[in-house]
């Protein structure tokens, strides 16, 4: 089994990582800046329709001139030189290329017997190319992408929208004073304002979705398992973007918010959990095979049977197959109410039977869509004063040490980890100079050592008693920092 470690997370002031596979936000803003009174003298515009059939890729070299976003003066703002961070250091500019090396090679030949001929490349195979190069969605499927984009790899439009459109009208003066909605009919995707559509634009690959579903076949021969968590993504991220500008006549940036961190990994969490699901839904139709396997915790199956392995020394084998324990980890803090915890635990134990129905499970799968759907419009407007995530995190290790999250899973360990780190990174914006942030940042290195992967290995092989006792205490140890400081603010 392949696994993401907490190895690598931007921490700002401090070094708390996690080794993830860095998902492409596009975020930056485009167009010259220009006076207000220039905005009100501008010359009405005539929006054309896009054609619902149309291809309106245009390629990321459109986007590359010198006077455009391939400027390499970063004094200008990142924004100007944002081909050139991309280009450079965004994992996302190979996402192509990767599809000709050894282990793609490797996989293709697994994934299609000998006796049917040679196996196709994956610069051909289109469930690859659906996430690794920029595609133009089309309904469940992904139409082609043009020739002059393949290289490309995951580029501008792959977030921002095919630009066909509106290429030539975003660096003008009667862009900025078109309405959001003008300019997605357009085919335009503004980042700047919508963080669970920034959070959806990631989890489409990173999660999954229809036609693009890295399933058991890809991750028994050899895709990495997809474990996303948006936060961190989007922290780890080169930034190309300058969230911090102001922009005085625009929606202000998401990112402006001293709270981002928490709003980022509540919001992510709750888009991840909602993707799973559509995609579960999508996994039950036929003729597509079912159960499928890549829902479960790999160690269900992947585990020594030898006496007194670290798998049977932790003595809470139920018989039953682990669902969902990284997509829906953090499930039973996020569904605040007893309805949306109703819902989940109703899918939970259909999932863990012996065989789920299909029907059944694509009907309750429904039903928690619904139930997400409403969490995340309401989850802008939950509590990210100092004290509000401060409870949230009490109410996560409560859980966690009460069973509910369990520690003695590697995934929901990893998972609330995360989610603490994300707090703590907005606690420190929203409370600097609170000495009970240092605190909280030396029991996190102490967890994150714990997580870590031994030498050699790329799974949590040997995760077991040890480390867990040893996260215990320390998620304790943050537990009575909060809840002298909730005591001291009463």
């Amino acid at each position: 089994m392949r696994s993401a470690q907490p190895e690598r997370i931007a921490m700002q002031n401090w070094s708390v990582r996690i080794a993830v596979v860095i998902v492409l936000l596009l975020s930056l803003r485009i167009g010259s800046i220009q006076a207000d009174d220039e905005l009100t003298n501008a010359e009405p515009l005539v929006i054309p329709t896009v054609e619902a059939t149309a291809l309106n890729l245009v390629g990321t070299n459109s986007c590359a001139a010198g006077s455009c976003h391939g400027g390499a003066r970063l004094s200008e703002g990142r924004s100007f030189a944002a081909y050139q961070i991309w280009m450079r250091k965004d994992p996302h500019s190979t996402a192509y290329s990767v599809l000709s090396n050894e282990s793609s090679s490797r996989m293709m030949a697994l994934l299609y017997p000998k006796e049917n001929g040679p196996a196709p490349h994956a610069t051909k195979e289109a469930r690859c190319l659906n996430c690794h190069v920029t595609t133009e969605p089309s309904g469940d499927l992904q139409v082609p992408p043009t020739s002059h984009a393949v290289a490309d790899g995951v580029g501008c439009e792959s977030c921002h929208g095919p630009a066909k459109q509106w290429l030539g009208l975003h660096s003008t003066i009667a862009w900025r004073g078109m309405s959001a909605d003008a300019k997605s009919s357009l085919g335009f995707v503004d980042t700047t304002a919508d963080l669970a559509g920034r959070a959806q634009l990631c989890a489409n690959c990173h999660v999954g979705s229809p036609g693009r579903d890295v399933n058991h076949d890809l991750i028994a021969a050899g895709h990495p398992r997809l474990n996303f968590e948006f936060s961190a993504f989007h922290a780890n991220l080169p930034k190309h973007w300058d969230a911090q500008s102001p922009r005085s006549t625009e929606i202000q940036d998401i990112e402006q918010d001293s709270a981002f961190e928490a709003k980022a990994w509540l919001t992510g969490q709750l888009v991840t959990a909602q993707t799973s699901v559509r995609l579960m839904q999508h996994r039950t139709k036929e003729p597509q095979p079912w159960p499928e396997l890549s829902e479960y915790a790999c160690f269900s199956c992947h585990h020594d049977l030898k006496e007194n392995s670290w798998y049977q020394s932790r003595g809470r084998s139920t018989g039953r197959f682990a669902w969902g324990t990284w997509n829906y980890g953090m499930m039973p803090a996020l569904a605040h109410d007893a309805a949306a915890n109703g819902q989940f635990e109703s899918l939970k134990t259909l999932m863990e039977e012996s065989f789920p129905e299909r029907a059944a499970v694509r009907q309750r799968a429904g039903d928690l869509d619904l139930v997400l759907s409403k969490l995340i419009s309401e989850a802008s407007s939950r509590d990210y004063s100092k004290q509000g995530m401060d409870q949230l995190a009490l109410q996560m290790i409560d859980l966690s040490r009460d069973g509910d999250l369990p520690a003695e899973s590697w995934d929901q360990t990893a998972q609330l980890y995360l989610a603490i780190v994300a707090i703590s990174l907005a606690r420190e914006k929203t409370a600097p100079g609170d000495p009970l942030n240092l605190t909280i940042q030396n029991e996190l290195e102490a967890i994150r050592q714990k997580l870590l992967f031994d030498k050699n290995l790329d799974s949590p092989q040997e995760y077991s008693g040890s480390q867990i006792d040893v996260i215990l205490r320390r998620l304790h140890g943050i537990q009575e920092a909060l809840t002298t400081a909730d005591r001291v603010n009463r």
